[in-house]
């Protein structure tokens, strides 16, 4: 059942002066709706293609479209970005609106107002609320594990919330974790951008400073240790090369082309080679392995173990 109240609706419009006015008289600045939902899914590409079930955004933005049901909760402060109501947010903001939560149940890092401003690319409001809250960090992590830059970058906003993000001391090298059935693994922007075929997002990483070192940490498990112990009995490092060496198109299982559901831009296909190129004049070694026996030179075309779907609960 809907719960907004009458602020909700004032900041989707973005009537400041009924704001005030409703502060004025006793509105509550951080109440909940469960009627409104993000503008954008606050998780990561890859977790939406490993499990897009789960996602709204996958169904075509039904905001009861998961079978966790209705699974959000918004303030005002959260509807008027979401709105493009900046002056809005600012308003709500200096009324002491909170940035850095956004559940109704539990005080857990959740996607706030930063994350969702980086989101949309909104520069002057991440400004905002990093100068009207010196104790929020830049790289707050939202529920998912994902920072403001990581969002930035996801929405591919190079001219605007992510080169801020890194000016006000953003880490363009956080990693974020991609869970599956029985694997786990951690990947930064960059080796992310690569795997998803991104190459063009790759390249305007790369120029902001994003270290070429790290592709994909696939983290050991108890089936590794059972199964595959002669060559992944520990975490398993592989190379960006060996990331971008891959045709990222024939994994039909992890692309679905379904609608709604986000696959690969192919007009960035152009930009691999390009990409693959720069990463040897990085200096990543042509033959650096992957585990004990695979080479860059010799990668199939899909990545045998981690990018699997996760397994639909009945």
């Amino acid at each position: 059942m809907c719960a907004y109240t009458a602020l909700h609706l004032a900041a989707r419009e973005g009537h400041n002066g009924i704001i005030d006015m409703l502060l004025d008289h006793g509105a509550l600045n951080d109440g909940f709706c469960r009627w409104f939902y993000n503008c954008r899914s606050p998780r990561s590409l890859w977790q939406i293609l490993v499990d897009p079930e789960l996602d709204p955004w996958a169904h075509g933005h039904d905001h009861a479209g998961t079978r966790h049901g209705d699974w959000r909760s918004k303030t005002p402060l959260h509807i008027a970005i979401c709105s493009s109501r900046i002056d809005t947010a600012k308003l709500l903001v200096s009324r002491g609106a909170g940035v850095a939560r956004s559940f109704d149940v539990l005080s857990l890092p959740a996607h706030g107002a930063l994350h969702q401003a980086a989101t949309a690319g909104f520069t002057g409001l991440v400004q905002y609320i990093l100068d009207t809250h010196p104790e929020l960090p830049v790289d707050k992590p939202d529920e998912n594990g994902l920072t403001a830059f990581y969002h930035a970058y996801a929405n591919q906003r190079w001219d605007s919330t992510a080169p801020y993000s890194l000016v006000r001391g953003a880490n363009i090298n956080i990693t974020s974790r991609i869970i599956g059935d029985d694997e786990s693994l951690k990947t930064t922007p960059l080796g992310e951008a690569c795997r998803l075929g991104r190459f063009e997002d790759a390249h305007e990483l790369i120029d902001m400073g994003a270290d070429v070192s790290f592709g994909i940490l696939r983290e050991a498990t108890e089936e590794d240790d059972s199964e595959l112990e002669d060559d992944f009995d520990s975490d398993t490092h592989i190379s960006l090369l060996h990331v971008c060496s891959m045709d990222f198109s024939r994994d039909n299982d992890l692309y679905p082309r379904k609608p709604g559901v986000w696959h690969p831009v192919s007009s960035q296909r152009s930009s691999q080679s390009a990409l693959i190129a720069r990463l040897v004049t990085e200096g990543l070694s042509l033959n650096s392995q992957w585990g004990k026996t695979e080479s860059a030179a010799c990668r199939g075309t899909t990545l045998r173990y981690p990018m699997t779907r996760r397994s639909p609960s009945p």
